[in-house]
């Protein structure tokens, strides 16, 4: 199965004194070689090759090129790809010419100076060889970053993944393809004097180590080692000559903790019947102390009603005494009350009679006259 168009798949270098390279990459990263023609070495990886190695090209010197890694992706169709890539403002290196072998490859750089190739194999490549040492992540640094974001994605599909605000140093943007991540990019910061670049990184185990075998074999630190947000650690370097490249240490795996062994059978016996034992007790303490409870919860129901009808028939008879005196003391003021009532009544007749006495005499004595 062929890669598809827009992954990573080969990486050379290009180089000043290709003996020195041989020697300081087969002691830091542990490459071999394998012969391809006279002036084009392949790096192995376990015995599975994975780029090259060749003299840097005396035009390219004299246009200035510096020794560095190039990184080629594969596409589809290379003709096809240059020719888009040129209609975006690109430029072509090395126009698209044939592999002898088989194959067909270009050196292009983008509308900001960034140099890559492009190749395509005649046959699909082994999907079973997986090599000891991969190229993992790729990291464009550009002088226009959102150019690059537009003319990579026109180019090869790629689509941005993620963003990290990196703060000072400006926004990181995450590119893959089909969800997959293969690399990020970021405006570079003013003080970095080399060009717009491309700089792949190689997995490996250890970044410490690793800095430490690049050191004793006259290499250059330029970063690190230095920690990455989400965990692993990266360190940049460059060769005896100054050619440029990463490597990345992923996340340490935590193991999981192992499960506790299961306690034996006549263990869990045991602890069944200590189980058992222990709910017995605690249920006959719990009817205990219900039964304790609810005795005491009644003789305190009892005591209550005793005091309440003690009460209560304490107060009936005070309230029967009030009652009574009650009736007395009305039945007395109402008596006087009739008694008053009757004498004023009595008198009123009295009066009456009496002046009416008087009138009858008064009439006596006009008849008389």
């Amino acid at each position: 199965m062929a890669l598809k168009h827009g992954t990573f798949a080969w990486h050379d270098c290009m180089t000043t004194d290709v003996d020195a390279a041989i020697d300081f990459y087969g002691k830091v990263l542990r490459l071999g070689t394998a012969p391809f023609d006279a002036d084009y070495l392949m790096w192995t990886a376990g015995g599975v090759p994975i780029g090259g190695v060749m003299k840097l090209p005396d035009e390219a010197q004299a246009m200035g090129a510096p020794p560095h890694w190039l990184s080629y992706l594969a596409v589809d169709d290379v003709d096809e790809t240059a020719v888009r890539a040129l209609s975006m403002g690109g430029r072509a290196y090395v126009e698209p010419q044939a592999i002898p072998g088989g194959g067909k490859f270009a050196v292009l750089a983008d509308p900001q100076g960034a140099t890559f190739g492009i190749h395509m194999h005649a046959e699909a490549p082994d999907p079973g060889a997986t090599p000891e040492l991969e190229f993992t992540w790729h990291e464009l640094v550009t002088t226009d970053v959102n150019a690059a974001r537009t003319f990579y994605r026109e180019l090869f599909g790629w689509e941005e993944q993620d963003v990290m605000d990196m703060g000072p140093g400006g926004m990181y943007h995450i590119f893959g393809l089909d969800g997959k991540n293969l690399g990020g990019m970021y405006n570079k910061p003013p003080d970095m004097p080399a060009p717009p670049h491309w700089l792949p990184y190689a997995h490996i185990d250890d970044a410490d180590a690793f800095a430490e075998t690049v050191t004793r074999h006259r290499g250059k630190i330029l970063n690190g080692p230095v920690d990455v947000p989400g965990g692993g650690r990266v360190v940049q370097v460059a060769d005896r000559q100054g050619a440029a490249f990463a490597v990345y240490q992923p996340p340490v795996q935590v193991a999981a903790p192992k499960p506790k062994p299961k306690p034996k059978a006549h263990k869990q016996s045991t602890v069944k019947k200590q189980v058992t034992k222990a709910a017995k007790t605690a249920e006959k303490k719990v009817e205990k102390k219900v039964r304790k409870t609810t005795k005491a919860a009644k003789k305190r129901v009892k005591r209550a009603t005793k005091t309440a009808k003690r009460r209560v028939k304490k107060a009936t008879k005070t309230a029967k005494k009030k009652v009574r005196k009650a009736v007395k003391a009305a039945k007395k003021k109402a008596k006087r009350r009739v008694k008053k009532a009757v004498g004023a009544a009595k008198k009123r007749v009295k009066r009456a009679v009496k002046t009416a006495k008087k009138k009858v005499k008064r009439v006596g004595r006009k008849k008389r006259r």
